[in-house]
């Protein structure tokens, strides 16, 4: 028989999932003025301009792989 005990936790647990690892998945938000420096410097693998903010795959000092960067 279902509880309304189930739906809390069904809730508090989603709650848990998007407090902790959804904010880790999404890229992390720099002030524009960095992001025109990282792209100045050309450290860019590819940039996109979106309709509220431009973003793009930055490449960290000796990484290989570039990581994900929105700006603000």
């Amino acid at each position: 028989m279902f509880s309304g005990v189930y739906l809390v936790l069904a809730l508090v647990a989603m709650w848990f999932f998007q407090a902790t690892v959804a904010k880790r998945l999404e890229p992390p938000v720099v002030p524009y003025s960095e992001f025109l420096s990282l792209l100045q410097e050309g450290r860019f693998d590819e940039v996109e301009i979106r309709q509220t903010a431009p973003g793009g795959a930055v490449r960290p000092a000796g990484a290989r792989r570039p990581a994900r960067l929105q700006g603000a």
